[in-house]
């Protein structure tokens, strides 16, 4: 018997665990206040936003930390060899760094009613966190404008009905990263926002809002579940990868691509379905020859699998637009709207890193239920190898630094 590992070297390249050496401090809702950020004299979140320097892990404990209209700044920077890193934990520090604890344990929740969580600082990490507010302000409730900052295994949820809001907006810098999280938007306002020069964003649950995913520069994202937007599953008026997707039940195209950059985009191993409008659409009528469309499973959208597109089954016909799409017969997933777990018999398997879809009633973003089991039990699943092998090829031809590995093991 075999199952699938996720082997994905881009979580573990930006894990915040990658530095030795930190200065621990302690939060908890119940400090009284004037503690020194031991953790027998634990700081207030506001001394600690105050007092923090380069190099902390300051480590929150489970608890409401209730503002109202007044926003919070976390404006102190870190640095490339010392970032500071706020760190959510349940009852004993570390106890929520992984995915599966999420299920059954409380993450500390920063509450609003119309203020904003706001990072300035470059170089932050933000794990382990639950921010709710129905901010309006531009940036919505959490907004990033300082470089190089990680939000991690967080939950944020923006209820504004404010098309200039967002769950998350990533306004200025780059090296900004987004991964493991769950984030929801009313549907009025866009649930992942990125007007900095592109963000990475990987293993997220991106649900409702008026558009899942809209933004530009260099955008890369990968095994995310995106379902349930008013408008487009992903807005990107750039250069876009997206990889190893499902991109499902959107009100508008799965993908829609507003401009196309002169530098090769790439679509790839998703699972585009179930969207009112295209699969993928092109609108902008320009620079066909810049995208790789590669082994993408489609079912059921609207308005036809491709818009503005080429499609070529000869991959060798021309190495940049290229496209190996399959169709689904019936729906891949367990319950459409409910569980966007793939189903053991459905083609998208065969090729697709199944390992990232999950059951979008969990209580948190990465409670995997993932694959549907047979009734004999786990098989091993045929690939498309030549197809994967050309597409990896196509990757190391492009130059792209990005690395997905699928590990199998017994």
């Amino acid at each position: 018997m075999k199952r699938f590992l996720p082997g994905l070297i881009l979580f573990l390249m930006f894990s915040p665990c990658a530095w030795a050496t930190w200065a621990d401090k302690y939060v908890t809702a119940a400090a009284a206040g004037g503690g020194d950020g031991s953790a027998g004299s634990p700081w207030t979140l506001a001394e600690a936003i105050a007092a923090v320097a380069s190099g902390d892990r300051v480590n929150i404990k489970a608890g409401v930390y209730a503002n109202t209209t007044t926003s919070l700044t976390f404006a102190t920077a870190g640095t490339t060899t010392a970032p500071i890193w706020w760190r959510g934990y349940s009852a004993t520090i570390g106890d929520l760094d992984t995915l599966a604890s999420h299920t059954t344990l409380t993450l500390p929740s920063i509450t609003f009613t119309t203020g904003q969580f706001i990072s300035t600082g470059a170089h932050q990490i933000f794990s382990n966190l639950s921010v709710t507010s129905a901010a309006t302000a531009a940036g919505g409730a959490v907004y990033v404008t300082g470089g190089t900052s990680k939000l991690i295994r967080c939950r944020v949820i923006n209820s504004a009905a404010n098309v200039g809001a967002a769950a998350v907006t990533f306004a200025t810098g780059a090296n900004n990263y987004l991964i493991g999280s769950y984030l929801s938007s009313n549907a009025a306002a866009n649930v992942v926002k990125d007007t900095a020069s592109g963000a990475s964003i990987d293993q997220c649950y991106i649900s409702g809002g008026l558009g899942g995913i809209v933004g530009g520069g260099t955008e890369i994202i990968t095994n995310n579940v995106i379902v349930g937007a008013a408008v487009d599953g992903i807005n990107d008026n750039g250069r876009l990868v997206a990889i190893g997707n499902t991109i499902a039940s959107n009100g508008g195209d799965g993908i829609e691509l507003t401009a196309i950059s002169t530098n090769t985009s790439i679509i790839a191993h998703n699972v585009i379905a179930n969207n009112t409008g295209v699969g993928v659409k092109n609108s902008s009528g320009a620079n066909t020859d810049q995208m790789l469309l590669w082994d993408n499973v489609f079912y059921t959208n609207g308005g036809g699998n491709l818009s503005g597109l080429t499609e070529q089954a000869d991959y060798t016909a021309d190495l940049q637009v290229a496209m190996l799409a399959q169709q689904e017969s019936a729906s891949p997933f367990k319950a459409v709207g409910t569980d966007y777990s793939l189903q053991y018999n459905a083609l998208s398997m065969g090729s697709r890193q199944t390992w990232v879809f999950e059951n979008s009633t969990a209580t948190s973003a990465l409670s995997r239920g993932g694959l549907q089991p047979p009734a004999d039990g786990w098989k091993v699943i045929s690939q498309n190898h030549q197809g994967l092998g050309l597409f990896v090829a196509g990757i190391g031809l492009l130059g792209l630094g990005i690395i997905s590995v699928a590990l199998r093991s017994r």
